[in-house]
């Protein structure tokens, strides 16, 4: 995930298992992912305690490979299971530039002017609260962060697609990934996509990964991306990405 400009953000660690607590009033704003690991129980509980005593509701993301008696402890703790999301990854690279297209420009973002329009489309292409994706996931301060990359797709002047990336060589994440409502379906989400593979090709990325919502996996299959995983996700209230099962 993307790093956080606030106060105090809470970031708690736990072998392979992470949780992030913005404090943000939604749960696309508080995550946490956990994997197989000793005492994954014992992990999943602590986490959902620590989400109940911040008092904001959380997504939490779950490895096929952790034992299914997770499920049974998050039941319990009263979480509700919100179907599932898989775990993509690109490694197959000499394909990424397949498609290119010219009608749109595409830009790494620069000036908090620009970055202004990514949370536009991050807000609108998710149903995100606009204020909180400006100070969680499109924080002016990210701008100077090593290895957190906006870049943005337009035509003629008008903003129509944004990604984010984390990392700058080796395994590369995506994020974010949205384009706005009227003019998806346009090219320009993969015109994106594409301009910021290619430019971390360029700096030394081997491979890519992402958690993919349904909106954008068939864009994803098609540029190559393979899934590796099935994330299961449980929420302690409504997620805007993904919908009870």
């Amino acid at each position: 995930m993307v790093a956080v400009n606030l106060p105090d953000p809470h970031v708690v660690l736990r072998g392979p298992a992470l949780l992030l607590i913005t404090g943000a009033p939604a749960p696309d704003f508080n995550m946490a992912l956990l994997e197989a690991a000793p005492m994954a129980e014992t992990i999943l509980r602590e986490f959902v305690a620590l989400v109940r005593a911040a008092d904001v509701p959380a997504l939490f993301m779950l490895s096929s490979t952790t034992d299914t008696s997770l499920r049974a402890v998050a039941r319990a703790a009263g979480l509700s299971e919100a179907g599932s999301a898989p775990l993509m990854v690109l490694t197959d690279l000499p394909a990424v530039t397949a498609g290119r297209t010219d009608a749109f420009a595409v830009e790494t973002v620069a000036d908090p002017t620009r970055l202004a329009h990514v949370a536009d489309l991050v807000a609108a292409g998710f149903g995100l609260d606009r204020d909180w994706v400006g100070r969680v996931f499109a924080a002016p301060s990210l701008l100077n962060a090593p290895g957190v990359t906006y870049f943005l797709a337009s035509h003629a002047g008008e903003p129509y697609s944004t990604v984010t990336t984390t990392g700058t060589q080796g395994m590369v994440g995506i994020w974010s990934m949205a384009t706005a409502p009227e003019h998806q379906r346009r090219g320009a989400g993969r015109a994106v996509l594409q301009a910021a593979l290619d430019h971390h090709l360029a700096h030394g990325a081997d491979a890519f990964y992402l958690v993919a919502t349904p909106a954008g996996k068939p864009l994803y299959d098609a540029v190559g991306f393979e899934t590796v995983d099935d994330l299961a996700i449980w929420v302690t209230n409504h997620s805007a990405q993904f919908a009870h099962v």
